[in-house]
């Protein structure tokens, strides 16, 4: 790999670095909540997933706090980055002399290529989001439990 594909390599972990963590710091949010409201052995079960998780503490939320349209788009744009980790997490990556760039294989599109930039526009946008959505869930653990 010459010097520039390992800078792209290096842009590439950063931005798949960045969606990722953004992610998990909201999952460990929801384990808050489910520590606080449901039970710890509840978010662990086999058969419980991010989105199952979500849709419960979305549920909690409105229930102890209301429904508001913020809320609503900040639950509904964390779905999204859930997808979008899930398409840099858990697929093959690998270059592309002939594109110049990376592409991710997965089983739904069979190849979709990415380009660095798009995916780190996609991962600032992922932190946007997911900061956003843990204030929420932290103000409504200091003001609204």
């Amino acid at each position: 790999m010459n010097q520039e594909e390992n800078f792209k390599l290096e842009e590439w972990e950063a931005a798949v670095g960045k969606i990722v963590t953004s992610v998990v710091r909201v999952e460990g949010e929801l384990l808050l909540k489910y520590e606080e409201h449901l039970s710890r052995k509840m978010y662990f079960k086999e058969d419980v997933t991010v989105a199952k998780r979500l849709n419960r503490v979305e549920s909690l939320y409105n229930e102890i706090c209301g429904q508001t349209s913020q809320s609503d788009k900040l639950f509904s744009a964390f779905r999204e980055q859930v997808k979008l980790r899930n398409l840099v997490a858990h697929n093959p990556v690998y270059y592309d002399n002939k594109s110049g760039g990376f592409r991710i294989t997965n089983s739904q599109s069979r190849s979709k290529f990415v380009e660095v930039a798009i995916l780190q526009e996609d991962a600032k946008q992922a932190f946007r989001c997911c900061t956003e959505l843990t204030v929420l869930l932290r103000v409504w653990a200091k003001n609204k439990s």
